[in-house]
């Protein structure tokens, strides 16, 4: 697929901001990612307002910082869960209906996607929070068992790593906070809505030698 990563990042960012979001720039320095490079990270815009995605905002999206310009081409794009929440199905079904990627050609979705099916060079998004309902009785897996996958992923050399979160505080707690703590400073970016970051976790502490992308919900 003969994408670069800053253009897949970009759409998903347009996007993200016609679903009710507003960007807000948030600098994040020494690239991270465990393929990534070095350099100032700027990302987000002027003010957009809600609507159908079919009438996007106009925003300034561009990702600047060279470590983020991936090309995609000869290497996979992947979506995946940590913590098992509806920010997967948010994810995939922005790729899909919105962004235009084709599920199992341009990128492949798996909730369980472990760390040693994918190589290096390869690109990961991370749809990241806690549900007990997603690990509840009768789920593919459990706390323990997304955790050690959160670690195994942050360990895997040459992979770049696209940490999501799309539901503000309702996607932190004492569940979802370590998945973040391990991942966000080995991420080549972190998308988050800038409620998830009122105690400034993201920015001071696990995003604040990695890019991060903060969002606000827009005035209803």
């Amino acid at each position: 697929m003969k994408k670069l990563l800053a253009a897949v990042l970009s759409a998903l960012l347009v996007v993200v901001m016609s679903m009710a979001l507003v960007a807000c720039v948030n600098n994040g320095e020494n690239s991270g990612g465990n393929g990534g490079g070095s350099g100032t990270q700027q990302g987000g815009g002027n003010e957009g307002g809600g609507g159908s995605s079919s009438q996007l905002p106009a925003v300034d999206t561009t990702i600047s910082d060279a470590a983020l310009k991936v090309n995609l081409d000869g290497h996979k794009l992947y979506v995946t869960s940590i913590g098992q929440s509806a920010v997967y199905d948010t994810i995939v079904n922005l790729f899909t209906a919105n962004v235009g990627l084709v599920s199992g050609t341009d990128f492949t979705e798996n909730k369980v996607l472990r760390a040693d099916e994918v190589a290096a060079g390869d690109t990961v998004v991370l749809a990241t929070a806690a549900s007990s309902k997603g690990m509840g009785a009768g789920s593919a897996t459990d706390p323990a068992t997304e955790l050690q996958r959160a670690r195994d992923f942050a360990a895997k050399d040459g992979v770049n790593l696209i940490v999501v979160q799309t539901n503000g505080t309702g996607g932190r707690g004492t569940s979802s906070d370590p998945y973040f703590e391990i991942l966000c400073p080995k991420a080549l970016v972190t998308l988050i809505v800038e409620g998830a970051n009122s105690d400034n976790k993201f920015s001071e502490e696990w995003c604040k030698n990695t890019p991060l992308y903060l969002y606000k919900r827009a005035s209803s």
